[in-house]
């Protein structure tokens, strides 16, 4: 009973942009996105060689840097919606892969994204599993409806009403974010997926493709992500149909220093 309860509220979030509206939520993230980049400003930008580089000058920057990240998403996680999600995400994670976490928390969500990369052969595979898991977070009439009330007749109205839903319901997963100008664009300041995982493979088959794939064939529009692997910033282009794979400069990127995975990871096209 737990479980259903908890995926329709994930559902019904998703649907209706809970929070999305409300000024004290909207208040909240606009914190969360300015704290985010004053630690920003006061690091000289995110370089992803002031965290691989040992012994670098700026080492105590760093540490200060990782500790307001720290309280950045310790408030994140306090939200009772945001834990919600997670507690479901992480629990149909665990599902595809036939057996629970040893963490709690985001330390679940990271332990099972690794552990999906390391048990799986390829980058379809681990996509295709992911997809699963996208499409596991809604009931199956779900993809048909939106299709039917909203990709169709109104197709700016749906990019924008999932660009919304990006910023409000996914913070909890990748941080801070926030709405561009153009109102199609999310732009996540320092992917904490990304960053915690520290994996290529991770980002491009167990969120990039599959949720292009989820956004195209379950909701009828077309997103293209768009990570960047020296800051960890990401954009999420609503309205953009992704360039051929063989085209798609971030399928094409080597393994990052950090990457635990790096002995069994396969992060671009041509090994999947």
């Amino acid at each position: 009973m737990r479980h259903d309860t908890a995926r329709h509220t994930t559902m019904a979030a998703f649907v209706s942009g809970q929070g999305v509206g409300a000024p004290a939520r909207r208040e909240r993230c606009g914190e969360q996105v300015a704290q985010s980049r004053r630690v920003c400003a006061r690091a000289g930008g995110w370089s992803r060689a002031r965290i691989v580089r040992a012994g670098d000058s700026a080492e105590s920057e760093e540490e200060r840097v990782a500790r307001e990240l720290a309280e950045v998403y310790a408030r994140i996680d306090a939200s009772a919606l945001n834990a919600v999600f997670m507690r479901t995400f992480a629990r149909q994670m665990a599902a595809e892969l036939g057996a629970p976490p040893s963490a709690e928390g985001y330390a679940a969500v990271v332990e099972l994204a690794r552990r999906l990369v390391a048990k799986l052969r390829t980058g379809e595979e681990i996509s295709a599993a992911s997809r699963r898991i996208l499409d596991s977070l809604f009931p199956a009439w779900f993809p048909a409806a939106f299709k039917a009330l909203f990709a169709r007749p109104l197709p700016r109205f749906s990019l924008r009403m999932n660009a919304l839903v990006t910023v409000a319901a996914t913070q909890w997963l990748m941080g801070p974010s926030a709405l561009e100008d153009d109102g199609l664009t999310v732009k996540v300041e320092r992917c904490r997926f990304l960053e915690q995982t520290g994996c290529v493979s991770v980002c491009v088959n167990a969120c990039k493709r599959p949720t292009q794939a989820f956004f195209e064939h379950s909701l009828g529009i077309h997103a293209h992500l768009e990570p960047d692997y020296n800051d960890f910033s990401c954009k999420f282009k609503f309205g953009e149909r992704p360039p051929p794979e063989h085209l798609d400069d971030a399928l094409r990127a080597p393994c990052l220093a950090i990457c635990p995975n790096a002995a069994t990871a396969t992060a671009t096209a041509d090994t999947t």
